[in-house]
C-alpha cells in the first residue's frame, strides 16, 4: 500500500481538487492507497514538516515534485 499525504493550507483552493484527482486516478489504476490530509497551521509546524507550498503531495514520504525534494525554503505560502 501507498502512504500520500496531502500538506495544505486552510482554504487552499486547490486541495480538494487535488485529493479528488488522487483519488481517482489511484481507482483507475487499481491502486491501493492509504489517502491521508494534514493542515498546515503555524510557521513551526510548516519548517517541522518541511512544506514548501500549498497544496503539497507526499507518496511514500517523497514530493511529488522532484525539484522540491531538494528545497529549503519551508514556510506557509
Amino acid at each position: 500500500m501507498n502512504e500520500v499525504i496531502i500538506l495544505s493550507l486552510e482554504g487552499c483552493k486547490d486541495t480538494l481538487p487535488t485529493i479528488e484527482l488522487l483519488e481517482k486516478t489511484a481507482g483507475e489504476l487499481n491502486l491501493d492507497i492509504n489517502l491521508s490530509h494534514i493542515k498546515i497551521t503555524s510557521s513551526e509546524e510548516a519548517i517541522r514538516l518541511k512544506f514548501p507550498g500549498s497544496p503539497t503531495v507526499r507518496v511514500n514520504g517523497l514530493d511529488i515534485e522532484q525539484e522540491m525534494r531538494n528545497t529549503t525554503s519551508f514556510g506557509l505560502s
